[in-house]
């Protein structure tokens, strides 16, 4: 296996493509054919229909993912993907669009299989999203955009998340957060079946969104790195971490199975945000 190996560097990269600093060292290639045993999922959206009502949990849409958007009566406020018109100045080309069309409403969107492990024994991980938001004023939305429990329990109007910015006890998440009153601020943060995040030193207000603009976010998890096993980047920067001993004192994010997962919930005093994902994708190599 030939793996080009980037320097890493501390500058910001911005532009619309993989961050290097995440994925120098990812065999995307031998993954994807078979050459190196391993598991992704992957999606820029240029290709997806979603079809239906979505005020109950859709399974198997698109082949591969499961959703829920307790909007999702009005197919203008439901999920919706490979959109025409973009948020802001941007390349051609797919992306997915969720609403939250008024307080309370919940919305939660991922792969419905959890190929991913951050057990000690596992190979190592790489992922990355690009996301952006609406607005990002005072009661607004809490978003989530990471690795997720996805098979244990459906998606409803409160799972995974819920109001005042809390998790559900049901599935646990390892990625990024925006609080309901969070002014666009990105935190680390994980949930072990709780519903109180926990947030890694130094791991709050690690990027700041603006509205309507883009902005990635991304994580690496390497269980031979024992003080920073697993990784937050921001624009491909490395904001936090947490050991390999940390890790494995959880319950379940560490030996349960994982898939990509998109979740936000609208402030019960807040108005109607979107959230937009122009791709995202997550490898790992087997042991």
């Amino acid at each position: 296996m030939n793996v080009t190996q980037y320097v890493s560097n501390s500058t910001p990269d911005t532009a619309n493509q993989l961050s290097m600093n995440i994925w120098g060292d990812c065999p995307q290639t031998e993954i994807r054919n078979g050459i190196t045993r391993g598991w992704y999922q992957a999606d820029d959206f240029t290709e997806l229909s979603i079809t239906g009502t979505q005020t109950a949990e859709l399974l198997g849409v698109g082949g591969k993912y499961k959703l829920f958007n307790a909007s999702g009566a009005t197919a203008t406020a439901a999920w919706q993907a490979n959109q025409n018109a973009i948020p802001t100045t941007d390349s051609p080309g797919g992306y997915l669009r969720g609403q939250c069309n008024t307080n309370g409403h919940a919305a939660a969107f991922g792969y419905h299989g959890t190929p991913f492990i951050l057990s000690p024994t596992a190979g190592k991980l790489w992922g990355e999203a690009r996301i952006a938001m609406t607005g990002i004023a005072t009661d607004n939305t809490q978003v989530f955009v990471g690795l997720a429990e996805n098979g244990v329990a459906a998606y409803s109007a409160t799972v995974p998340l819920g109001d005042a910015d809390v998790a559900n006890t049901s599935m646990g998440m390892i990625g990024f957060n925006v609080l309901e009153d969070g002014l666009g601020r990105l935190n680390a943060a994980y949930q072990d079946r709780a519903t109180a995040w926990v947030n890694p030193t130094a791991g709050t207000n690690i990027g700041q969104m603006a509205a309507n603009t883009f902005i990635k976010v991304g994580w690496k998890y390497d269980p031979a790195n024992s003080l920073e096993a697993f990784q937050w980047f921001v624009n491909g920067v490395k904001r936090a971490a947490i050991s390999g001993t940390t890790l494995a004192s959880l319950t379940n994010i560490d030996v349960r199975g994982l898939g990509l997962c998109l979740a936000m919930y609208a402030d019960a005093s807040g108005t109607a945000n979107f959230v937009y994902l122009d791709w995202w994708q997550c490898f790992q190599v087997a042991p």
